[in-house]
């Protein structure tokens, strides 16, 4: 392959996941607005999103494995006609408003079991085309997350606009759309694994013949738990997540609610914590290597999640709240990528997919518990208080995890990273 031929796979991979993120993005914005047209309460709001995280816990864990064996370009397109088709049912039972709950939940958990799989193939291939394309992890890891930001931005807009003009179903037509030039991109645009193998740049994969015993299939859990740099960075994620999906996936729209009746504001507070997060992923793209280390990390993190929820809690003036919002994604836009940087150099090859699914796995795990448990408190209580007790909640979880020896590794690990 030629220079230019030689770089094509990879970014066609990150456009590939760029679109799968933009689609999802309009279908976060547009679920729980369904669930609120509906009729249905704020705590089945918080079922709807613990439907849409839980099976990710078990579509991640199961797919890595999976991915390791038949390959990840493979993995990549089989995930995505499965998304195409359970997207595509969800928004046309809700067009012809015949979605009962019991429905919609089992449709949103069917969505994101058959989307998890897809998106960690495609995180798996970041390494080996890297080497491929023959440039600097740092740059493709803060490639993907810039355009991987950016399509959540404009996936929350046009979600918003789409909302404000249709109706929250044909936000789940266009990500169905995306999903299908998606698969497009992957079989025309990327090698298979036995191609990138006879360049070179391949890891080591199981072979397909070996059986999926138990001991195998929770192969990237145990290197999780054998290392400690991974361990402490899965258990804050673990935490902040759950939290997050408390504050951004339910009480957020509970409280676009207040700010107009159909909701679309919504869409536009995910948007601009999306430009923010753009902003920042493009920055680290830039000067990741310059200026990374273990407090820039922890403070991002703590800038990324107390700000909006103490600010909604204080009830100021919204356009104040959409600022807050915008620093807050500048914030979190730098996190992913130094994490993944980190895991790509760390983990072994032939665990690849599983160690990504099982974190993936792991990492979400809270998620459906916080949703639910936002949905409780937005139901129960006023939705200021609701949001102070999730910003208590998030400093408690930064003052008993952010330190610790552990993370006295986490220089040197980066740095190990960039001469990978």
């Amino acid at each position: 392959m030629s220079g230019h031929h030689r770089s094509l796979p990879l970014y066609c991979v990150i456009g590939a996941d760029a679109l799968s993120r933009a689609g999802n993005a309009m279908t976060t914005i547009a679920i729980p607005l369904i669930v609120l047209n509906q009729g249905y309460s704020a705590a089945e709001v918080g079922l709807s999103s613990a439907a849409a995280s839980l099976p990710i816990v078990i579509g991640a864990l199961a797919g890595g494995s999976f991915a390791d064996r038949i390959g990840y370009r493979t993995t990549s397109v089989i995930s995505d006609a499965a998304s195409v088709v359970t997207v595509f049912v969800l928004g046309l039972l809700a067009q012809l408003h015949m979605l009962p709950l019991w429905a919609l939940l089992t449709l949103v958990f069917l969505s994101n079991l058959m989307d998890a799989p897809g998106s960690g193939a495609r995180a798996s291939q970041i390494p080996d085309l890297t080497r491929l394309a023959g440039v600097p992890l740092t740059r493709s890891t803060g490639i993907r997350s810039t355009l991987g930001r950016l399509a959540t931005m404009l996936g929350s807009a046009a979600a918003g606009v789409v909302v404000s003009l249709t109706s929250p179903d044909v936000a789940l037509y266009i990500n169905a759309v995306c999903f299908l030039i998606s698969i497009a991109v992957t079989m025309l645009m990327v090698p298979s694994d036995a191609a990138l193998r006879q360049e070179g740049v391949c890891g080591a994969t199981a072979p397909v013949s070996d059986g999926m015993s138990l001991r195998d299939f929770f192969a990237g859990a145990a290197f999780i738990v054998r290392t400690p740099l991974v361990r402490a960075i899965v258990i804050m994620v673990v935490l902040t997540n759950l939290l997050d999906s408390a504050a951004m996936n339910v009480l957020w729209a509970l409280y676009a609610r207040t700010v107009s009746s159909d909701g679309a504001w919504y869409g536009v507070m995910t948007a601009i914590f999306a430009a923010g997060a753009f902003t920042g992923a493009a920055c680290y793209g830039a000067f990741g290597r310059r200026y990374s280390s273990r407090w820039v990390f922890l403070l991002m993190f703590v800038c990324d999640c107390l700000p909006p929820c103490c600010c909604m809690a204080a009830q100021i003036p919204f356009p104040l709240v959409l600022a807050v919002i915008a620093i807050a994604g500048l914030s979190a836009g730098s996190i992913n990528p130094m994490i993944d940087t980190i895991l790509y150099a760390l983990i072994p090859g032939d665990i690849r997919a599983r160690t990504l699914g099982a974190m993936t796995a792991a990492v979400t795990a809270g998620m459906p518990f916080g949703s639910v448990m936002a949905g409780y408190l937005g139901q129960s209580m006023p939705l200021p208080l609701a949001f102070a007790i999730i910003g208590g909640c998030y400093a408690g979880v930064f003052a008993l995890t952010g330190f610790g020896q552990h993370w006295r590794k986490f220089n040197e690990s980066f740095r190990h990273a960039t001469e990978v």
